[in-house]
């Protein structure tokens, strides 16, 4: 073989390697829409964008070296003076000591975040591990025992709330997400109040009133201790049935007085949320079925849902739902009933 054909011979795998790292490393970036608040006053550009990069690198899930994966996301906001400010690079958590501690985000796939407008107020939505939060007690929603849990059933990140404080120009969290401070029922009443599911936003805002401060008094983990007999994971996640019923605000008692007596006389458990007159709801549980009911002003909707069996999975008939309906729809008979 010639000295030409040698460096042809020499060039092909050279090339096809080269080729093979251009393929396997490359970054996609996202853009989302940007969004505009009104807060504190003022307006706000949100910009988010996500970024999500191959590269070859040791120690990868195909062998010792091969592709691997990277996420990050940049979040910024923009006011109407053109001030630009980075919600990662100031972002701060509360400490035991009470110091806020600058801290990082959004630099992995298990950190992202969102910024939502709350009651006039720029709230950044977020996950991380508690480690990288604070030395605060924290834990994953409903799980105030994960760091008792091995590793591999630990549940890595942690909801947590950062408001933004416009005098410092910075975002400071002191709450997350403990998903125990409320009925379990709560959120399929928010849901059958407004005939729908939660938008992103009404989602965030949900969880954003039943936030809980950092626990930076308490000792740790903890075993989780069920705060209720109510199981609604236990029953389908649609109504079989729906019934609306039309109540002026000054009735609003009697109708819950009229549907817990019907509930005590068939010796159903009942639960209340909400204490004022623009969101209470009420959860009724019989043997196969629970009711929720859940008003939006003045007209209530009462959600019918099945109790499913362990597998697999059978439901109770529509029958017994539909003669409950017609039981309930005959006890509130003093009220409007809306098709």
């Amino acid at each position: 073989m010639n000295r030409a054909a040698r460096a042809r011979a020499v060039r092909k795998p050279l090339l096809f390697s080269t080729l093979l790292v251009l393929a396997a490393c490359s970054t996609h970036v996202t853009k989302r829409d940007d969004k505009i608040y009104q807060a504190y006053g003022d307006t706000w550009i949100y910009s988010k964008t996500e970024f999500n990069k191959k590269y070859l690198g040791f120690n990868s899930p195909h062998g010792i070296i091969g592709v691997r994966n990277a996420y990050w996301e940049t979040h910024v906001i923009t006011n109407s003076a053109g001030r630009t400010i980075s919600i990662p690079e100031n972002l701060y958590a509360l400490q035991k000591d009470g110091s806020m501690k600058q801290i990082v985000c959004c630099e992995y796939f298990r950190e992202q975040g969102d910024l939502y407008n709350i009651d006039d107020k720029l709230v950044f939505i977020f996950d991380n591990a508690r480690e990288f939060i604070t030395d605060c007690f924290i834990y994953p929603s409903g799980h105030p025992d994960n760091e008792l849990a091995p590793p591999e059933k630990r549940i890595y990140g942690v909801k947590v709330f950062a408001e933004f404080d416009p005098s410092k120009n910075i975002f400071k969290t002191t709450t997350f997400s403990a998903g125990d401070n409320y009925l379990p029922f709560e959120y399929r009443a928010a849901v059958l109040r407004r005939g729908r599911f939660l938008t992103w936003e009404e989602s965030a805002a949900f969880s954003y009133a039943r936030r809980k401060p950092f626990m930076c008094a308490a000792a740790g983990p903890t075993q989780r201790v069920p705060t209720s007999e109510l199981d609604v994971e236990a029953y389908q996640s649609g109504a079989t049935r729906t019934l609306q019923i039309s109540v002026p605000r000054p009735a609003t008692s009697a109708f819950l007085e009229r549907l817990q007596g019907f509930a005590e006389r068939r010796g159903f458990k009942t639960w209340k949320a909400g204490a004022d007159g623009k969101e209470v709801s009420l959860a009724l549980r019989s043997e196969e079925v629970l009711v929720i009911a859940a008003n939006d002003e003045e007209l209530w909707r009462l959600g019918f849902y099945r109790r499913m069996a362990k597998p697999p999975y059978e439901l109770p008939s529509e029958e017994s739902v539909d003669a409950l309906v017609h039981e309930i729809r005959d006890e509130l008979s003093a009220f409007q009933p809306r098709q």
